[in-house]
């Protein structure tokens, strides 16, 4: 076969997995294309056509033609390059982008005008910054919109279904023109889900900004949202009287929490402070910014009032105390679904006191709430409370006292679960069929003793031990993806809690160097677990290494090699050897399988990709359609991708089907002079099989950026791909 054949055929490949593109429309040559009207049918006369460069951003059009009597409009003469290609009639449009233009022999697809479209969105900017300073440009059109409204909302009305980039510009100058793609869907009135924002270069404002005042302690509190800005250093605090004409430059704090205390009345007088004992009330304002990493400040944005009342004016006495029922002790920590009692004596030495209140401040719920006798400058009030999740709990307990004024004081209790807690963990990772090995338990009880500990090995239902720790297993001689086994551990209250741990059970294959390789089932055929690093066939005949391109492009004997013939052995164990086709041919009386495995046919790689949709490991679990990249890959080392379903977008989610499949590149030939490479580590894994085409062969591909297991036969024999033997049936 000849190379340019080989090479285009693997270029389609590679455009197929990263892109899945591919149209049937009908195309002409260099010279134009013909718009039709929305029937689809009838050529669209006198339709106007606006050609531009595809990166442009100053909305000039380097052609501007009418569609002639045949709906024809051309493009003879434009120099060669990428464009975008706009056509309107009356209310209708359509759009193409990123058309390349050669130098001759470039072929333009047909189009159809369409109703037009509209999207709407919002543009995020700093919120002291008013959006409608933001413009946005139609990256290589001459559509503009600056109707961005005081919201952030804007609209792009009479836009063609298709892909654009939009180009975010503000008149501030603290923002970077930034672009954003988006998909215009065709006669849709559609919004986008996502805030476009522009780069920020200035340093961003605090935001979220709350405060309380802590009367009995004469102390204000802050709170703000955290920022996500990375050059910060510190919060900066300041602080004013309320009808201040001249704001102060100089902070009273700097902080790197996200929360501040400022004691107004104290009890030793300090600079800004006032005495416990002084009688005035105070009005403040508080305002925050960022302080960067050269010690450049922000802006402030908005602020919070807060009027500090004197302490002396009426300052009630809050005393605790706290009753576990059950128990019949007091106590500062209780269990879940435990009940409580709560007590507080208030003493006002000055006022009388209206009402009492409790509250749970986890939950924000009122527990309590009754009026008293006016009469009484102190009161006693209970509440009884139960929780049902851990944690540090607060009440907060508020009484009002006869001038209106609320006093808050609270108490603070520790909810732990009264269940065991336990974890189960393997001696073993990764479990081959009569390995033996240990499972030990670690359990505590907060308010008990562990009296009893039971096992149930491969979930059968039944559960036996003592209160040994630790249990010695011999796995099955079963191989599955899912061997469970529990412990149940109970204390002397009999409250109990329970863990598990999955288990993969493998089993085992050694080649003819004495590798020993982990095997798993598919349905009923059973799998090398691992990429072959077989130096030997069977027989013991060394393999030939080949560590030279030049000899790899025209060999039509076996060889293999190591990606980018590396010679560390940590590496070879985990990405295997690469070999050529002719390791695996058929009709190679040396046999790289060793008795009792084969490499798999086209069919049994079939097979296996058929098991697998059918049994619901598509990524969506749909079954139908080739999704099942996800459960094939490993959990580990591909390259991150963000396209949902992919390998490479969250790795945790691999791996369902124990294949274990790394992305262990290839060796490939391309170009003019047949170069050779080493490519696509981490995001490409090619296998072969055993089955012939002409002078291709058939082989399975993972891309890290896909979701299919794809099957081709378009690669030269000569290329070095990984293997995986199957048992024989």
């Amino acid at each position: 076969m000849k190379k340019s054949f080989l090479l285009i055929a693997l270029v389609c490949l590679f455009i197929t997995c990263m892109n899945n593109l591919g149209t049937n429309d009908e195309t002409v040559i260099r010279t134009g294309a013909v718009i039709y009207e929305p029937d689809g049918k009838t050529p669209s006369v006198g339709a106007i056509v606006k050609v531009f460069k595809a990166n442009s951003t100053d909305g000039q059009y380097v052609s501007k033609q009418t569609t002639d009597n045949n709906g024809k409009y051309a493009l003879a003469g434009l120099p060669k390059g990428t464009y975008n290609i706009w056509a309107e009639k009356d209310s209708f449009v359509t759009f193409q982008d990123s058309v390349f233009l050669a130098d001759n022999e470039s072929t333009l697809r047909n189009d159809t005008l369409k109703c037009s479209s509209t999207l709407t969105g919002i543009v995020g900017i700093q919120p002291q910054h008013d959006p409608r300073t933001v413009t946005i440009q139609v990256v290589g059109t001459d559509k503009y919109f600056n109707n961005t409204d005081a919201s952030g909302r804007f609209i792009m009305k009479g836009m063609a279904g298709g892909n654009y980039t939009l180009l975010l510009k503000s008149t501030l100058r603290e923002y970077t023109p930034t672009t954003h793609d988006v998909m215009i869907k065709t006669c849709s009135d559609d919004t986008l889900y996502d805030t476009v924002s522009l780069i920020y270069t200035g340093i961003p404002v605090v935001t979220g900004m709350t405060s309380s005042y802590d009367t009995v302690n004469g102390a204000v509190h802050l709170q703000w949202n955290k920022t996500t800005y990375r050059n910060i250093q510190e919060y900066a605090i300041y602080r004013d009287f309320y009808d201040s004409i001249n704001l102060s430059a100089n902070p009273i704090a700097v902080v790197t929490d996200t929360f501040f205390a400022d004691s107004i009345f104290k009890r030793s007088i300090l600079s800004g402070t006032f005495s416990m004992t002084d009688p005035n009330d105070y009005h403040f304002k508080y305002r925050i910014a960022i302080r960067n990493n050269s010690g450049n400040y922000g802006e402030t944005y908005k602020y919070v009032g807060v009027l500090a009342v004197s302490p002396t004016k009426v300052k009630p006495i809050f005393t605790f105390s706290t009753y576990h029922l059950s128990k019949n002790i007091y106590i500062d920590s209780s269990s879940i679904n435990d009940s409580m009692r709560f007590a507080v004596q208030i003493v006002d030495p000055t006022r009388n006191l209206r009402s009492v209140s409790w509250a749970d401040l986890n939950t924000g719920s009122i527990i309590r709430n009754v009026d008293l006798d006016t009469a009484l400058k102190s009161t006693i009030d209970t509440c009884k409370y139960v929780w049902n999740t851990t944690g540090t709990k607060k009440l907060e307990c508020t009484v009002v006292d006869d001038a209106g004024l609320m006093w808050k004081d609270t108490l603070q209790i520790y909810i732990v679960a009264d269940k065991p807690v336990v974890q189960l963990t393997s001696s073993l990772v990764q479990v081959i069929t009569m390995d033996t090995f240990s499972l030990h338990i670690s359990a505590t009880d907060r308010f008990g003793r562990i009296a009893k500990i039971e096992w149930d090995i491969g979930n059968k239902g039944v559960f036996s031990g003592g209160t040994a720790i630790d249990t010695v297993i011999v796995a099955p001689n079963l191989i599955t993806n899912s061997f469970l086994c529990i412990v149940r551990v109970t204390d002397d209250d009999g409250n109990w809690s329970l863990d598990t741990s999955v288990l993969q059970i493998f089993g085992s294959m050694v080649d003819a160097d004495g590798n020993v390789y982990r095997t798993m089932k598919i349905g009923t055929q059973e799998w090398m677990a691992e990429n072959l690093r077989a130096t030997k066939y069977n027989d013991g005949t060394p393999i030939p290494l080949d560590t030279s391109c030049v000899n790899w492009k025209d060999a039509i004997t076996p060889k293999f090699c190591y990606y980018d013939n590396t010679t560390n052995t940590d590496f070879i164990k985990k990405y295997g050897a690469l070999y050529n086709w002719y390791v695996v041919d058929p009709l190679n009386p040396n046999k790289v399988a060793p008795p009792g495995w084969h490499v798999p046919t086209d069919s049994e790689w079939s097979i296996m990709v058929n098991y697998l949709i059918n049994n619901g490991y598509n990524w969506d679990e749909s079954t139908s359609e080739s999704k099942i990249a996800k459960s094939l890959a490993a959990k580990t080392d591909w390259v991150p991708n963000s396209y949902t379903g992919s390998i490479g977008c969250d790795l945790t989610m691999n791996n369902r089907s124990g294949f274990s499949a790394l992305g262990a590149g290839y060796l490939m030939f391309y170009g003019a002079f047949n170069d050779c490479t080493f490519t696509g580590l981490n995001n490409y894994g090619f296998w072969w099989s055993a089955t012939e085409v002409g002078a291709n062969a058939w082989f399975v591909t993972l891309c890290g950026g896909g979701d299919s297991f794809d099957r081709y036969n378009a690669n030269d024999q000569h290329c070095a791909y990984s293997v995986r033997l199957l048992r024989d049936n």
